[in-house]
């Protein structure tokens, strides 16, 4: 199972026991998802710096969007949530398979020369 995958299953997980349970305020759990976003992205920085992008970038969104609901509780963010985590989501994606098919090529190169 790669980074990405353990990542997003460890995000989910979070969220159906949030859910199931409800003990943990929305705030806070965009404060954990942001430092499960950090965790993931420093293990992504041992395979590439454009592996680890996505998870800097979901750590950013998921600490705005907290802030953003401390300061304003109705806030502007809540009508874009899903629109913007989708959008990290397809990033994640692309990025994963962006270096998995440089990796393909760089082992294609050493078998061919």
């Amino acid at each position: 199972m790669n980074i990405a995958s353990a990542f997003l299953i460890s995000i989910y997980l979070v969220v159906a026991l949030n859910t199931f349970f409800n003990v943990i305020d929305d705030k806070l759990i965009f404060i954990l998802f942001a430092y499960l976003s950090l965790a993931f992205g420093s293990m992504a920085l041992k395979s590439s710096f454009l592996a680890s992008t996505p998870y800097l970038a979901h750590s950013a969104a998921y600490f705005i969007l907290a802030v953003e609901d401390t300061i304003i509780p109705e806030g502007v963010m809540d009508s874009l949530y899903y629109e913007i985590m989708y959008g990290l989501l397809a990033f994640l994606v692309y990025s994963v398979t962006y270096d998995r098919m440089g990796g393909i090529e760089l082992r294609a190169d050493d078998i061919l020369s």
